[in-house]
């Protein structure tokens, strides 16, 4: 049996921006359709070693619900590194749906714990949304 098939796919470095560019690219159709629009505030420099198809999957998916339940927003997603975890924050301030959106993350967070990561939702008031996404910048052995 090979082993390696069953190993996760970080053998290299990742640009945390330009796996979030491509995936609000993929979505801002769906947003559009809303009138809302994403903003990647995410710096160059931020890099990830993690698996992935399993961050793409994720976040794919994070904002593909998020850009569904809006209405008329502009959608922020910005990030922090720090020496051992990176820290997402994706800011809504007009969501029509946080159930939706809850629903989702306790879903999203099986996938998340392949990670090593974890979601945190919370709002000022029934339409904000600002979920903030832990994980670490190298994936345990």
């Amino acid at each position: 049996m090979n082993t390696q098939e069953n190993e996760p796919n970080c053998e290299e470095q990742i640009s945390v921006k330009q796996i979030i560019n491509s995936l609000l690219l993929s979505y801002q159709p769906v947003a559009v359709r809303q009138n809302s629009f994403f903003v990647n505030e995410i710096p160059d420099e931020l890099m990830i070693e993690t698996d992935k198809n399993v961050l793409i999957t994720l976040l794919g998916s994070l904002f593909y619900v998020i850009a569904r339940c809006s209405k008329d927003t502009c959608i922020h997603v910005s990030a922090k590194g720090y020496d051992e975890v990176l820290l997402l924050y994706i800011k809504d301030s007009n969501s029509l749906n946080n159930y939706s959106i809850l629903a989702s993350l306790q879903h999203l967070q099986l996938l998340a714990d392949k990670l090593g990561g974890f979601f945190h939702l919370s709002g000022q008031d029934a339409k904000a949304t600002s979920i903030a996404f832990s994980l670490p910048t190298k994936l345990a052995a």
